[in-house]
């Protein structure tokens, strides 16, 4: 039923015009059609993302970005992809078009990304997704145990074995770019700020520990070069071997091991010209299932130094329950931080710009704090800095893309990035590039009623006013009329994806599984 679905969307003449690069989305009913189908089959079951109908978004998505920034296609699939559930083809923005490029061709991704691949959760490493100001606004997991240093790489060698097996190995063809050139895949591409890495260098920085349990090693080559390379060995790589990830490692080469990683995950971030993390975790470290799932900055010391870290505590999923229904009211709903496992100390600079006390994020409401976070992140986007950007949560697939898209769609809304697009196109950028194709586990979340998806459009409604606007916008009253519009044409493509949705549980499952979810 659901491959007819799709077949049945793809024969839309519209879907085929876009596709082949006609200038605008029709403003039609059948428009509206493809992205509510979108929605209610992310709905129902994880996306396959090689599936002719996503591969179609993907491709609409692509044509969208296109129309304003030139970029770089890097593949992301094969029998060994970089990241299962990231987008098959990720967008690198090199620049505006018309405009001289503001940052180099991707060159050499493939020693970046395999370098740090293992370092954050699930494999799913900081990629740029917003280009505003010169600089990019990237998005990741965070930082994972060594555990899952260890245990990933086997689970990716059965993953190889089924998809061989099943014959599902092959790459296609490799996606034209902006400027209808090949892109290469992630064997092949990355920002050229990291030009000087020698092609050796990964295999010999892992970095060797001394007696006194400091890691030593003259890294000559680093990511962007602005720093002498005595500071940089300093502030990188001294690890500490008191750290609670490391107490359960009993040799070197077990710390060498995730150094390498840890190491090659900022040498990534510094080739993307990241300079800030904005961390959402309400923990230090994710416990679960009696153990601990996860690491973070926050808990590294010294090694990420070279970044400054803005500890951002933003409540987890379960906040979000219900969120879909009238009476949802973020106004008045605060989250409990009391529970002993939220042990993040909120710790963000103080910035006079911004007439906000973020000490106080525990006494906010869930409108005030998502409020708060922001407009720190838009300011930190406007600054007059070539300073780029991490968000990143747990996995990076709940609370990131909330703010990606956010983040996004307010500086749409200023006429400041996507100039070209209007409310329905910036609408399927934001569903399909910032919240399905990137890994929102939807279909998981309606089970649980976890419904942040919905929040993050419907939330339109409450950052119309101008104190929201960047301050780069030149007319600050645009957004309002600009945010309403594209929630109402939100709630239009939601809603009967949501009615089908709940006529197929209560189909399935009968009025009592549709009651108990």
């Amino acid at each position: 039923m659901e491959s007819t679905m799709e077949s049945s969307i793809l024969k839309e003449t519209h879907v085929e015009a876009f596709a082949q690069g006609e200038n605008e989305i029709d403003n039609d009913a059948a428009t509206s059609q493809l992205m509510t189908d979108l929605i209610y089959s992310a709905m129902c079951s994880e996306p396959k993302k090689e599936s002719a109908f996503f591969q179609n978004i993907l491709s609409q998505c692509q044509t969208l970005m296109e129309r304003d920034y030139t970029i770089e296609v890097v593949e992301n699939k094969g029998l060994v992809c970089a990241c299962p559930t990231y987008p098959t083809r990720l967008f690198f923005i090199t620049g505006e078009k018309g405009k001289p490029k503001a940052v180099n061709d991707c060159v050499d991704m493939k020693k970046l990304v395999e370098n740090a691949q293992y370092a954050r959760c699930r494999k799913r490493f900081p990629f740029p997704v917003i280009f505003f100001n010169n600089k990019h606004v990237c998005r990741s997991a965070t930082l994972s145990i060594p555990q899952e240093v260890y245990g990933r790489p086997y689970l990716d060698g059965i993953s190889m074995v089924c998809k061989y097996l099943l014959g599902d190995g092959d790459n296609t063809q490799t996606a034209p770019n902006s400027n209808g050139q090949k892109g290469g895949d992630l064997a092949e591409n990355v920002k050229g700020a990291n030009d000087t890495i020698d092609a050796d260098d990964a295999s010999n920085s892992v970095p060797s520990r001394s007696s006194t349990g400091c890691s030593t090693n003259n890294r000559e080559n680093r990511g962007n070069g602005d720093e002498n390379d005595e500071d940089f060995m300093k502030d990188v790589e001294i690890v500490d071997l008191d750290d609670t990830d490391m107490k359960s490692l009993q040799t070197v080469e077990d710390c060498d091991t995730v150094m390498r990683y840890r190491i090659g995950d900022i040498r990534l971030l510094q080739a993307l010209g990241v300079k800030v993390v904005f961390d959402l975790m309400v923990e230090n470290k994710k416990f679960k299932y009696l153990f601990y799932v996860s690491s973070s900055e926050k808990v590294l010391g010294d090694m990420y130094k070279p970044f400054e870290l803005a500890v951002m505590p933003y409540p987890g999923v379960e906040l979000f329950y219900n969120a879909d229904i009238d009476e949802f009211d973020c106004s008045n709903l605060k989250h409990d931080w009391s529970t002993p496992e939220f042990d993040a100390i909120g710790s963000v600079a103080h910035v006079p710009a911004l007439d906000i006390d973020f000490s106080n994020y525990k006494e906010w409401s869930l409108q005030e704090i998502t409020n708060s976070y922001l407009k720190l992140l838009v300011h930190f986007a406007a600054s007059n800095t070539s300073d780029g950007i991490l968000i990143h949560c747990i996995s990076g697939w709940d609370r990131t893309p909330l703010f990606t898209s956010l983040l996004r769609i307010t500086l749409w809304a200023d006429g400041l990035i996507h100039q070209s697009l209007n409310a329905k196109e910036m609408l399927l950028l934001s569903i399909g590039y910032d919240w399905v194709l990137f890994g929102h586990q939807l279909h998981t979340r309606m089970k649980k009623k976890e419904n942040i998806f919905h929040f993050n459009f419907n939330y339109l409604q409450h950052i119309t006013g101008p104190e929201f606007a960047c301050a780069l916008a030149e007319d600050k009253a645009l957004r309002h009329d600009r945010l309403l519009e594209l929630r109402k044409l939100f709630l239009e493509v939601y809603l009967p994806a949501k009615q089908k949705y709940d006529e197929k549980k209560l189909n399935s499952n009968g009025w009592l599984g549709w009651l108990l979810g």
